[in-house]
């Protein structure tokens, strides 16, 4: 379902006449609210774990000579998975070697101390805008640096824009902003539907989308 077709989704359980929105920009009134609830919604189930393999990704680079931070994916690394970021040389795949991630706080404390040495990069970490850390700095244009990783929170913005979520699980978009609804109604009868539906399929997707996240230590 695309941004606006949940909006509607949402307009018809409510109970709203009509049969708007007609845009996801431009409302008033209770119209506003739908596609604010919509977004809210998405936004809220994108963080109620930490490792919806909706949310994975993975990235690849090359690195630059005496440049130690990288922005990959346009600042959505949010957290690396552990065990699988990687590097290799000119000579290629066959003498690919683990990075070790670290979290920020303890990649500070070990490494922000004077001049960063040179060499084979050997640590990668996540600074707190999004991008990566390599230590030491690469000391060559030739090095190819890979893993695996979980995205920062997607937001919806235009008319046809989808959600990262498997489409059969679109729909607990409006199970969870119908709760935000029936509030702004004063309905309670919509949001205590909202809220029953939407605990057994997020039940259900807590299931199906995190069996990757499972088999992994997830590293910030």
């Amino acid at each position: 379902m695309t941004y606006l077709e949940l909006c509607k989704e949402l307009r018809r359980r409510c109970g709203i006449q009509g049969d708007g929105p007609s845009s996801v920009t431009g409302q008033v009134g209770v119209l506003a609210s739908v596609v604010a609830e919509v977004q809210n919604a998405y936004r809220e189930i994108q963080t109620q774990q930490p490792d919806w393999d909706f949310m994975w990704s993975r990235f690849s680079f090359t690195t630059t000579e005496n440049a130690r931070d990288y922005d990959p994916t346009s600042t959505t690394i949010r957290m690396l998975v552990s065990g699988t970021i990687s590097c290799y040389g000119a000579t290629g795949e066959a003498d690919e070697w683990p990075l070790t991630d670290v979290p920020y706080a303890q990649f500070r404390e070990a490494f922000s101390l004077g001049a960063p040495p040179t060499g084979e990069p050997a640590y990668i970490t996540v600074l707190p805008n999004n991008t990566l850390r390599l230590y030491p700095t690469p000391d060559a244009d030739t090095y190819t640096v890979r893993g695996d990783y979980y995205r920062t929170v997607h937001t919806l913005s235009a008319t046809t824009d989808e959600p990262l979520l498997p489409s059969e699980y679109h729909q607990i978009i409006v199970y969870r902003a119908m709760i935000a609804m029936g509030t702004h109604l004063g309905a309670p009868e919509v949001s205590q539907e909202g809220a029953r539906q939407y605990s057994e399929m997020l039940n259900n997707m807590d299931w199906s989308e995190r069996e990757y996240g499972q088999e992994r230590v997830i590293v910030a």
